[in-house]
């Protein structure tokens, strides 16, 4: 017997595997993950999509899956407990994100003015700012051309050049060149008239 869940399959044999890190308490207690955690604390779980392939997911929401029987879609499994390993299902439930936060907001766990970690370090507001930052032209990571090259590719262009000679020319696909010179892609490179 198996149950199709929105996005994962469970099945006698998962919930075997699922229980052997989830050492089983009274009710009233935390029954914390022993297997691989994130970051944040929260239990991954291996599972097998519906599509076939495995993934991760968190524990709790198998947890609270296996337990009612079905995944809300578009809920989150959230914690009354804020223990983030805990796999009790009797402190979960399903809620929206915005449940979540204000359940968080209910118990005072939400940091504000003075009390938030950004007043206390103020480098790290530096740090947000910098990762706001959006990496343009040549500067941004994956990009194969240089600013010189754009630049010319628009010249050519302008003087009548066939997109896909470009293309060839410059080790880049025909639809590149074609946002390149519609200023699609490369927007903030200034350079000869737009002729598109």
């Amino acid at each position: 017997m198996s149950i199709k869940m929105v996005d994962f399959v469970v099945d006698k044999r998962s919930i075997r595997r699922f229980r052997k890190f989830v050492p089983v308490g009274p009710d009233n207690e935390c029954w914390p993950w022993t297997g691989h955690t994130s970051k944040k604390g929260y239990g991954l779980f291996l599972v097998i999509n519906s599509n076939g392939t495995w993934s991760n997911i968190n524990a709790h929401r198998f947890a609270l899956a296996i337990s009612s029987g079905s995944v809300e879609q578009g809920k989150l499994a959230c914690h009354t407990c804020d223990n983030p390993p805990c796999c009790n299902p009797k402190h979960l439930f399903w809620g929206t994100s915005s449940d979540n936060l204000t359940d968080c907001s209910k118990k005072g766990r939400m940091l504000k003015g003075s009390d938030h970690h950004f007043s206390k370090r103020p480098e790290l507001t530096q740090l947000a700012a910098d990762r706001r930052k959006i990496s343009r032209g040549q500067d941004h990571g994956c990009a194969f051309l240089t600013q010189s090259q754009v630049d010319s590719i628009r010249a050519e262009y302008a003087a009548g050049a066939r997109q896909m000679v470009l293309a060839k020319k410059y080790g880049v696909w025909q639809p590149t060149i074609s946002d390149i010179v519609r200023r699609v892609t490369w927007t903030g490179v200034p350079s000869g008239p737009r002729n598109a």
